[in-house]
């Protein structure tokens, strides 16, 4: 491990989804600019787990690594979690008692509160059309693990309290907010009940891009997130690895892999065998990972918090007769 460069974080361990089912509820409005102390809770099947997932039999709603839970199997990795229930409410939020209808601090409080309700509905062109950057990344990462969950029947409760967003400065393209809100998820499976709470902290940006408001940068666990671009890919020998990002928050740096097959159909039968990321310090191995399979398989993987640019990934892959395949995206200069 490189001091310095990358630190480490809790190892994650392989486990074993369990079906389960749940019953649904809604989840409450968020106002921007008032403190909720508790609310409702949003129950859904569509997967999504707590700190300790893997005791619960699901995988983690984020790339986050505190507290995983041993389990048995080769499932993907149990990680660290905020929540997704599929029929949150989205709201009209208020950025704040004194801010006149129409204001960019009103429009830039709703924009912040539907990205929370999209992540929490898995809807992924409201979080598209209302984030960017790192809130973005860290959504889509989430989504996936939802819909990981929602195959193998793991089952969220979600919900979200403590909210004190404020503005603390607005201009005509951007407002930022200070405060937090938590995200408690409980998470129901085969071997019991876990619960975990993530935060995320202010200071919150959201700015206006092509006519609309979009949250474009927040801390999570306390610590800024480190979003790297990368729309990067490579092939061979009939598939393509590709690379959009790779997003540093909290103790992790995760990305999503897509592997896709010259003829439009994956072979079923691939399999991940490792990965290792770059740096200009460095080189770490994948710490976890969670699969996708399709047409086009989703391959998510956990690393340490690096807050350099990445410079490449290694990705090794087998197909069903053991050929062992090697695949190395080098990255652009990262922003």
């Amino acid at each position: 491990m490189l001091a310095g460069v990358f630190r480490s974080r809790v190892a994650l361990v392989s486990i074993v989804l369990a079906v389960v089912t749940a019953a649904c509820s809604q989840r409450p409005s968020i106002e921007i600019g008032k403190t909720h102390r508790s609310t409702t809770t949003s129950t859904t099947s569509a997967g999504g787990t707590a700190d300790n997932g893997a005791a619960a039999g699901g995988i983690g709603a984020d790339g986050g690594a505190s507290g995983a839970k041993a389990g048995a199997g080769g499932g993907p990795a149990g990680t660290t979690g905020g929540a997704t229930p599929a029929n949150a409410v989205p709201t009209a939020a208020q950025a704040s008692k004194a801010a006149p209808a129409g204001s960019p601090a009103t429009a830039a409080g709703a924009a912040l509160d539907g990205y929370l309700n999209a992540i929490a509905r898995r809807d992924k062109g409201a979080v598209d059309a209302q984030s960017t950057n790192g809130p973005n990344a860290l959504a889509t990462i989430r989504l996936l693990i939802a819909g990981i969950n929602e195959q193998a029947g793991a089952s969220t409760t979600v919900r979200f309290a403590d909210e004190s967003f404020q503005p603390a400065s607005t201009s005509a393209t951007r407002v930022t907010f200070n405060g937090s809100i938590q995200l408690a998820t409980e998470v129901r499976g085969a071997r019991g009940t876990d619960r975990s709470t993530s935060t995320i902290d202010g200071p919150v940006t959201v700015v206006l891009d092509r006519g609309g408001w979009k949250v474009k940068d927040f801390s999570y666990e306390s610590k800024p997130m480190a979003y790297f671009n990368e729309n990067a890919s490579t092939g061979h020998d009939g598939m393509t690895v590709s690379v959009a990002f790779v997003l540093s928050y909290g103790a992790a740096a995760d990305t999503i892999v897509i592997i896709s097959s010259d003829t439009g159909q994956l072979d079923p039968g691939i399999k991940f065998r490792d990965a290792q990321i770059t740096v200009p310090a460095g080189t770490a191995p994948s710490s976890g990972f969670a699969f996708e399979p399709g047409s086009s398989a989703s391959l998510l993987l956990l690393f340490p918090r690096t807050d350099q640019a990445p410079t490449k990934l290694d990705v090794g892959l087998s197909r069903p007769d053991g050929t062992v395949l090697h695949y190395v995206v080098t990255f652009p200069a990262s922003t």
